[in-house]
This record gives structure tokens, C-alpha cells and sequence, in this order.
């Protein structure tokens, strides 16, 4: 039986260091943050386009949150965002007016 040498070379292993995380993304629980702001500002004072911004964070913080996230958070957010703009159209059933026309 011929004698084979180690093919594994010391010299050559390097020991694994896991990487920074370097998202360069927007963090996700500021459009959490944002979501709710805007959903209490649709809710308290009857503005159609912050409920609308509130939907449309939750929909963002829902495509975009991980597994090990609260659920709880994620769906009282989506709730407290189309709650805010369902009473918001309840008050006021009319067309949203443009700001600047």
C-alpha cells in the first residue's frame, strides 16, 4: 500500500469571521416607526394621506420584516394602519383633495 501524504496545508487555512452586517438598506424598524406615526396622525386628526402613508409603511414593514420578529407588532401595526383608514373614510366618504391644486 502506497503511504499518501496530508493534502491539507497549514499555512493556507484561514480561521472564519463572520461579516458586520453592512445593509445599506433602510432599517426596517423606521418604517415601523413611521408606519405607526402616520396611522395615529390618520386616526386622531383625519388626515387621508397619512392613513394612506400608515397603509402603505405597513405593507413595507410586512414584506420586509424578518421571521424572529414579533407578530404581534407586525399585525397591530397592519391593523391600526386600515382601522385608521377605514374610520378616516367613514368620517369623510369624499375624494382626497390635492394639497398644492
Amino acid at each position: 500500500m502506497p503511504s499518501h501524504s496530508d493534502p491539507r496545508r497549514p499555512d493556507r487555512v484561514h480561521r472564519y469571521q463572520p461579516s458586520k452586517e453592512t445593509d445599506s438598506s433602510f432599517p426596517v424598524e423606521y418604517v415601523n416607526a413611521a408606519g405607526m406615526v402616520c396611522s395615529l396622525l390618520g386616526l386622531l386628526i383625519k388626515l387621508k394621506w397619512a392613513a394612506w402613508i400608515g397603509v402603505y409603511c405597513s405593507l413595507i414593514y410586512l414584506a420586509n420584516s424578518r421571521s424572529s420578529d414579533d407578530k404581534k407588532q407586525t399585525l397591530s401595526l397592519f391593523m391600526l394602519a386600515m382601522s385608521s383608514l377605514v374610520m378616516v373614510y367613514m368620517q369623510n366618504p369624499a375624494p382626497m383633495a390635492l394639497a398644492f391644486g
